[in-house]
C-alpha cells in the first residue's frame, strides 16, 4: 500500500475509534444529563430527593442509581461479551462485512437513544447495548491497521487503543452541549450524521478481507535492487529484523496450529486473569463515580458537575498516554548494538514483561489512593484511571499478535473480552453491596479490589520465567553446536 494511502487510512481509523469504539465508557457524563432530564425519576417519588442547588432540582435516589448503573453494566457486558462472536465473523468473513454490520448497529443505537425520553426510559437499555455492539466492533476491524507498520506495529496499535479509551470523552461534549441548550435528541442526531460520513471509508480505503502483519515481501524480493546497491548497516539490520519477525511467526504457527491450542495455553489463561480483574477494577470505579461524588461532596450538584466534567475531559488524555505503552514494548527494536541487529523469537514477549508489571503497579497505586475519601484526591485518581485504563486495553490488544499467530487475533481478542465481560457482571452486585450493605461507602469493595489487582502479577512473573528458560535453552543449544545468533536453528516450537 502506498505511503499516502496508508497514513490517510490510519488517520480515518483513528477518528473512527475516537468517535465510536468506547463511547459507552463516557457513562459518568451521560448519567448526569439523564438525571437532569429526569430519566427514572419516578422511582424516587416515595424517597428523599437530593437537590443540591435551588435552581436545579436534580432528583437522585438509590433505586434510580441502581437502574442506571444496571444499564451501564449490561452495555459494558454487551461490548466485551460480543467481541468473540464478532471476532470469529471478522476472521472468517473479512473487514467489509464487519464494518457494514457495525455501522448498522451504531445508527440503530443512536436512533434508539434519540427516541428515548423520561416517559420512555426503557429505550436506554437497547440504545446503549446497540452502541456497545457497534462501537466495540471497530476494535478488530481497525486494530489491523497497525499491521501496515512493521517496525512500529505495537506503537500504532497502542495509539488506536488510546483512541478507544478517549472515545469515553464523547459524552462529555454531549453534556456540554446540553448545558449550552442543545437537547440530547439533537446531539444523537449529529452522531448519526457522523456515522454516515465514516461509512464511506468502508468502500474506499479498507480492504474486503484483512490486513496481514506478515504478508510482506520475503528477503530477496521487492526492493531487491535497493538492497544490492546499498549494502549498508541499516540494510543488514532491516534484513535481520525481517528474518526475526518471520522466524517468530513461523514458530508461533507451529506451536499454535489451531485456535484451541492458543486458548488452552497457560499464557492465555493468565492473560484472561490479568485482563478480567483489572477491567473489573476500572469499570467498578466508573460505574460508581457519580454516586461516590454525590457522597463526598455532600450532595453539592455544582461540585458533582465540575468533577464529572474534569473526569470526562481527562479521558481524552488516553490519546497521549497510549503511544508510550507502544514505545515501551518497541523500545529494544531501535537500540544500537547486537540487540538491535539480532532479536530472538522471544524478544518481543520478553519486552512485554515490563509493560505488564508497570500496569499492575499503577493499578495498585490507583486502588490505594482511591481508598482516601478526600474530594481533592479525585484529581489524582482521575489521572491514574486514565493511565491504567489506557495501558490495560493497549497491552491486551498489542500482546496477542506477539504471543500467538496473527490470524487468530480477532477470535482471541474476542474470547478474552467475552471472558472478561462475564467477570464484569460482578460490577452490579458489587454496586448493590456498596449501596445496601456498606451504606454507599465503597471502601471495603475498593480494598478487596486492591488485593485482587496484586494477583495479576502472576502473568508477568510467568512470562519472565518462561522466556528466561527458553532463552537459556537456545543459548545452550548454540553453545553445543557452535553457531552464532544468525546461524542457530530455532525450529523448536513454543510451548
Amino acid at each position: 500500500m502506498e505511503t499516502a494511502k496508508k497514513y490517510v487510512l490510519t488517520g480515518l481509523g483513528f477518528c473512527e475509534m475516537l468517535f465510536f469504539s468506547g463511547i459507552i465508557y463516557g457513562w459518568a457524563a451521560l448519567v448526569y444529563v439523564l438525571k437532569e432530564e429526569g430519566f427514572y425519576s419516578h422511582l424516587c417519588q416515595n424517597q428523599t430527593m437530593l437537590p443540591a442547588d435551588e435552581d436545579i432540582a436534580t432528583v437522585s435516589c438509590v433505586k434510580q442509581d441502581a437502574i442506571l448503573n444496571l444499564i451501564f453494566t449490561i452495555s459494558s457486558f454487551a461490548l466485551q461479551g460480543s467481541l468473540f462472536l464478532f471476532g470469529v465473523l471478522f476472521d472468517n468473513l473479512g473487514t467489509r462485512f464487519t464494518r457494514l454490520l457495525l455501522h448498522i448497529l451504531l445508527v440503530a443505537g443512536f436512533l434508539t437513544m434519540l427516541l428515548s425520553s423520561p416517559s420512555l426510559p426503557q429505550l436506554l437499555f437497547p440504545g446503549m447495548i446497540l452502541l456497545a455492539l457497534g462501537g466495540g466492533q471497530f476494535i478488530p476491524a481497525n486494530i489491523q491497521i497497525g499491521n501496515l507498520f512493521k517496525n512500529h506495529h505495537t506503537t500504532v496499535i497502542s495509539i488506536l487503543s488510546g483512541a478507544f479509551d478517549s472515545s469515553a470523552a464523547v459524552f462529555v461534549f454531549v453534556k456540554l452541549g446540553y448545558d449550552g441548550g442543545i437537547s440530547l435528541q439533537t446531539s444523537f442526531a449529529i452522531m448519526i450524521g457522523i456515522t454516515a460520513l465514516f461509512f464511506i471509508n468502508t468502500f474506499l480505503l479498507m480492504p474486503v478481507d484483512h490486513i496481514r502483519l506478515y504478508d510482506l515481501p520475503i528477503k530477496g524480493h521487492g526492493n531487491q535492487d535497493d538492497e544490492i546497491n546499498n549494502p549498508n548497516d541499516e540494510t543488514i539490520i532491516r534484513d535481520n529484523q525481517e528474518d526475526s519477525r518471520r522466524e517468530a511467526e513461523t514458530l508461533k504457527n507451529e506451536t499454535f496450529p489451531t485456535l484451541k491450542s492458543c486458548v488452552t495455553s497457560p499464557s492465555f489463561l493468565l492473560l484472561i486473569l490479568w485482563y478480567s480483574i483489572l477491567q473489573l477494577r476500572t469499570v467498578y470505579y466508573v460505574g460508581t463515580l457519580n454516586s461516590y461524588l454525590i457522597r463526598v461532596t455532600n450532595e453539592d450538584d455544582k461540585q458533582v458537575s465540575h468533577y464529572t466534567e474534569v473526569f470526562s475531559y481527562l479521558q481524552l488524555g488516553s490519546v497521549f498516554v497510549a503511544p508510550f505503552c507502544g514505545l515501551l514494548l518497541d523500545r529494544n527494536k531501535f537500540r544500537k548494538g547486537v540487540s538491535r541487529i539480532v532479536r530472538g523469537p522471544y524478544a518481543d514477549l520478553q519486552d512485554s514483561v515490563t509493560g505488564f508489571v508497570g500496569t499492575t503497579t499503577l493499578f495498585v497505586l490507583f486502588s490505594l489512593i482511591n481508598l482516601i475519601p478526600i474530594l481533592e484526591m479525585q484529581y489524582l485518581t482521575f489521572v491514574l484511571q486514565v493511565i491504567t485504563r489506557t495501558y490495560l486495553y493497549a497491552l491486551a490488544m498489542a500482546i496477542l499478535p506477539i504471543m500467538f499467530p496473527s490470524r487468530y487475533f480477532g477470535s482471541l481478542y474476542g474470547l478474552l473480552s467475552t471472558t472478561g465481560s462475564v467477570v464484569l457482571l460482578l460490577q452490579f452486585p458489587l454496586f448493590l453491596l456498596t449501596q445496601h450493605v456498606f451504606d454507599d461507602d465503597p471502601l471495603v469493595i475498593n480494598a478487596i479490589l486492591l488485593f485482587a489487582c496484586l494477583l495479576t502479577l502472576t502473568l508477568p512473573i510467568y512470562l519472565f520465567v518462561w522466556t528466561k528458560r527458553k532463552n537459556n535453552e537456545i543459548a545452550s543449544r548454540k553453545e553445543k553446536i557452535g553457531l552464532d545468533n544468525e546461524g542457530i536453528d530455532l525450529s523448536e516450537p513454543w510451548k
